[in-house]
């Protein structure tokens, strides 16, 4: 549901430090006098779970404001009401359960070469695929590759394992759009969730369609046509295309028909493949 948070409320109190940074419980606090604004950085299922590959619950929500409440009134002895929180940064996510991890690759495959606008894709290792700008990132990647590179506990890998992992970072730009003042009561709940999540799969989804409706060679097709019949296939799938089946009838002759045969072989074996759709 909800993963990073960055989020600060105004702070006047009197305190002797010049500038105080305090990691507590998996909660990143600082306090500068100068700002009159505490600050807390943190993973929302890390600091209920222990971990950021649980997917939090719109209950869970308020255990979270629980805990800051009570960790801000044990460190600085004060009262911070949950309506006064306003969001920097937020971060939405989601974790697919694919088949296999062959099929979590093949869907970052395929992201992979997508192009959204006025966002930068950046890739990694056919692991990790990225659309970015200074106010938004979206991101899918090998939750199970990722987890096994901070060499996480057994039990997690093993949850971890065949999920596609997908993240939309969301700065003041963007949550500004969606909560005019950043309170955080506005934006973690549910609604939010799926209005933002929902909008960009529906983008994602329509780009995934379009990348699909193309053939695509892959080492599955070489294994059941062989590469010559590949090759003829795709050069008569031209010449059909660029010259129709009236011109290239007389030049096959015979032959015309079997290569049609072929064809529709391929294309058979094309449209079995799963269609890629993610949905909440």
């Amino acid at each position: 549901m909800f993963d990073t948070i960055h989020m600060s409320v105004p702070f006047n109190i009197n305190y002797n430090h010049d500038d105080e940074i305090i990691i507590h419980d998996d909660i990143y606090i600082k306090f500068n006098p100068s700002w009159n604004r505490l600050l807390i950085n943190c993973s929302i299922p890390k600091v209920l779970y222990g971990n950021n590959l649980t997917e939090i619950n719109e209950t869970d929500i308020e255990k979270f404001f629980t805990i800051v409440h009570n960790r801000i009134k044990e460190l600085f002895h004060v009262e911070v009401h949950k309506d006064d929180w306003q969001v920097h940064r937020l971060d939405f996510s989601k974790n697919f359960k694919m088949k296999n991890q062959n099929q979590v690759t093949q869907y970052i495959h395929n992201l992979s070469k997508i192009i959204l606008s006025r966002k930068t894709t950046i890739t990694y290792n056919n692991e990790t695929v990225i659309y970015k700008n200074k106010s938004q990132s979206i991101q899918f990647y090998d939750k199970y590759k990722e987890m096994m590179k901070r060499k996480a506990d057994y039990s997690l890998l093993e949850q971890a394992k065949n999920i596609l992992r997908f993240e939309i970072q969301c700065r003041k730009d963007i949550l500004k759009q969606y909560s005019s003042k950043r309170k955080a009561v506005d934006l973690l709940t549910k609604e939010m969730y799926k209005l933002i999540m929902n909008e960009t799969l529906e983008l994602i989804n329509s780009k995934l369609e379009l990348i699909q409706n193309e053939y695509e060679i892959s080492p599955n097709l070489f294994d059941l046509f062989g590469y010559s019949k590949l090759e003829k296939v795709f050069a008569f799938m031209y010449f059909l295309d660029e010259f129709g089946e009236s011109f290239l009838k007389p030049i096959y002759s015979s032959s015309y028909y079997n290569r049609k045969k072929i064809l529709n072989e391929f294309k058979q074996a094309v449209e079995k493949k799963e269609r890629m759709k993610l949905k909440l």
